[in-house]
């Protein structure tokens, strides 16, 4: 299957750049310097504001929402749980980035999506084993 293997490289690498955050959120600074990146340190509220390595918070943070849809509708197609948790993680990014548009269009993108499935289906039943644990997954989130 082309698409899985498609799947699996891209969101491989937006595994990694997602880790990268999470490492970045114990210490902004010493990891922008580490990396050789333009230091952004601007918290938001209690929460620092996760970059990896893009230049600014709002870029990456619109990269966790897209490889969050991907992600979960990776695992509403194929029922990889691998992508369901890549997807859970994504979604944390994102909130970790503090960016309220990037927020939205994770949301709006996998309302849009259920949309799209609901559509298709005409009747709930089909549409609850692969969408409950992403709705679990993004109550949880």
């Amino acid at each position: 299957m082309a698409a899985d293997r498609a799947a699996r490289v891209v969101l491989s690498v937006g595994a990694v750049v997602l880790a990268l955050a999470f490492i970045e959120s114990f210490d902004p600074a010493a990891f922008q310097r580490v990396l050789g990146i333009p230091e952004w340190v601007r918290p938001r509220g209690q929460l620092v504001s996760v970059k990896s390595i893009f230049l600014h918070p709002a870029i990456f943070s619109s990269f966790g929402a897209l490889i969050a849809i991907y992600a979960y509708a990776g695992y509403v197609e194929y029922r990889r749980i691998w992508m369901l948790v890549l997807g859970t993680f994504a979604t944390l990014n994102v909130f970790m980035a503090a960016r309220r548009r990037a927020i939205a269009a994770a949301v709006l993108g996998l309302a849009v999506a259920f949309a799209w499935a609901w559509n298709r289906a005409h009747s709930w039943r089909p549409l609850v084993r692969p969408w409950l644990p992403v709705a679990i997954s993004g109550l949880v989130v």
